[in-house]
């Protein structure tokens, strides 16, 4: 299935009229939490499960801190499960300097 033409504008930097929302769905899923706003958020989770959008919060390098705290909230993923796995979270081991 093609994507609506709304979702375009995060796919500037690739062949839009060929993405398919089943063979691209790990990279569609990834550019819309990443970049992707509040409408293009409401197609994902109509169109995509819980379960799969869960799969690429918890796997993507690419998102935030800040990113990956919202949608582990947002699409209920306990922080077990994601928090302290990917490098770029990990709480640092430094002393309070204060």
């Amino acid at each position: 299935m093609k994507l609506p033409i709304f979702l375009k504008k995060y796919f500037e930097d690739t062949e839009f009229s060929k993405l398919d929302d089943k063979k691209n769905d790990t990279f569609i899923i990834a550019r819309i939490l990443k970049n992707g706003g509040l409408e293009a958020a409401r197609w994902m989770m109509k169109h995509y499960t819980k379960k799969e959008v869960a799969k690429i919060v918890k796997r993507s390098e690419d998102l935030s801190a800040k990113s990956t705290n919202f949608w582990c909230l947002a699409i209920h993923i306990p922080r077990g499960e994601w928090y302290l796995k990917r490098p770029n979270l990990k709480i640092p081991n430094i002393p309070w300097p204060y």
